[in-house]
């Protein structure tokens, strides 16, 4: 009878970790409650083969408050939380409240598939966090919003730039065409539009109709005769 394999399955050097010493315990225990009273970049202890403690990374930063990382995005599906990230990262981490992205580029970098990414995007949208304003061969323009704009309690401060108001202007309308002085009837022919110009034709239309349909040899009625003119 072959085994099967049970549900659980620990993950990799968990296993390892009953089998330390009551001084190995006590050793990291000391070292965290050190690093937990140290403001700013605390020490840095050699604990066997590995370094444990005060490690600051330099570099252009992305300020994410921690409000959102330990309350907001906890109400989020894992796929949610990915694809918020990203955004937060082309908005706010730009200094602005919106980010034009394209589809391509968000699969890329949430490595989500296109109808997991769809999902995320439409939740997200449902749960007021974000919006699309604007669509173009560049991307979709999407509004994101942070906690205190939705309502939250935001342990974090907002600085907002100078508002300008702008003035949304409609386009105006094309003129229509200036209808003649004098009304044509129906059917048009160049003998009538002669009259208006008071030039003469040189070749009247009625003419140019009979002779079609002659080479037709058809001989047309009143009606299919007005039909030609008109066209």
């Amino acid at each position: 009878m072959a085994k099967t394999k049970g549900y659980y399955r620990p993950v990799p050097g968990s296993r390892d970790l009953s089998t330390r010493s009551e001084l190995g315990d006590e050793t990291i225990l000391k070292i965290e409650k050190e690093l937990s009273s140290v403001q700013g970049l605390g020490p840095l202890y050699e604990y066997g083969d590995e370094l444990l403690g005060g490690v600051s990374l330099k570099g252009k930063a992305i300020l994410i408050p921690e409000p959102i990382l330990d309350q907001f995005l906890s109400r989020l599906e894992p796929i949610e939380q990915s694809v918020y990230l990203q955004l937060f990262r082309l908005s706010y981490g730009q200094a602005r409240n919106f980010c034009r992205v394209g589809r391509k580029d968000l699969t890329r970098r949430t490595n989500l598939s296109p109808l997991r990414l769809n999902a995320a995007l439409e939740g997200l949208v449902k749960k007021k966090m974000i919006i699309p304003l604007h669509r173009s061969v560049r991307g979709t323009l999407w509004r994101v919003f942070h906690p205190g704009e939705l309502g939250e309690k935001a342990g974090y401060q907002v600085e907002e730039g100078k508002r300008i108001k702008i003035k949304i202007e409609k386009p105006a309308r094309p003129k229509g065409l200036v209808p003649p002085k004098t009304p044509l009837e129906s059917p048009l022919n160049v003998e009538r539009f002669a009259g208006i110009s008071k030039g003469q034709p040189e070749v009247p239309l009625r003419k140019m109709a009979e002779r079609f349909f002659e080479l037709r040899e058809k001989k047309p009625g009143a009606e299919e005769t007005d039909e030609a003119l008109s066209i």
